[in-house]
């Protein structure tokens, strides 16, 4: 069972790498591309790009998600080691709320309206335009949970990284902190300077 569940997590972390690392690329990187590309080549470029990338993305939020049930199922049987655990419990129980409402909104709100989208800009019928704004709210709100998601994550399977003091007043800074970063890269990252030749 042990090297089952060794597996399992190696498995959550290499998809979770694979799911959240193609999240902050469409947050911080293309959100801020795509106000930059004239509309008629988002024809070209946007779906062989995008329909990659979210096939990776949502792949990867599947097995994030059915690996950190296996894990929990495995927990739960062994619920005295950690329900009690203090912050511990917090850490982890923050983890498996936030990666649920991820998931959900990647399979049930981003890939669906995603899938109407491109299909419309591949000569297919158009997206209602209701669709684009709702997918990047479920984005968004999926950004914004992340970073405090693998601070569950790191908190919730090892007791010594609990943050603050490790208890519940801690737990609730260290997630205050993680959406304040996110905040920080969603002004920040806007203003990167994408030119590097300079005509004279």
């Amino acid at each position: 069972m042990s090297d089952i569940l060794a597996l399992t997590r190696w498995i959550h972390y290499i998809a979770g790498v694979m799911w959240i690392g193609h999240l902050w690329f469409f947050n911080f990187v293309n959100l801020n591309y795509q106000t930059e590309v004239p509309a008629e080549l988002k024809k070209t470029v946007n779906p062989p790009l995008m329909l990659r990338a979210l096939f990776v993305f949502r792949w990867g939020a599947l097995f994030t998600f059915l690996s950190g049930v296996y894990m929990l199922a495995v927990l739960w049987g062994s619920a005295d080691r950690w329900m009690n655990s203090g912050a511990q419990a917090w850490y982890m129980g923050f983890g498996v709320l936030s990666g649920t409402v991820m998931f959900i909104n990647v399979w049930g709100v981003i890939w669906p309206a995603q899938k109407k989208i491109m299909t419309g800009l591949q000569g297919g019928p158009a997206a209602d335009p209701k669709l684009a704004p709702r997918a990047a709210m479920a984005s968004r709100v999926n950004t914004y949970l992340s970073v405090p998601l693998l601070l569950g994550m790191m908190g919730g399977a090892h007791k010594e990284y609990n943050l603050f003091g490790g208890d519940l007043t801690g737990f609730l800074i260290a997630v205050a902190l993680g959406l304040a970063l996110v905040k920080l890269g969603y002004m920040l990252f806007p203003k990167i300077n994408t030119k590097i030749y300079k005509a004279s």
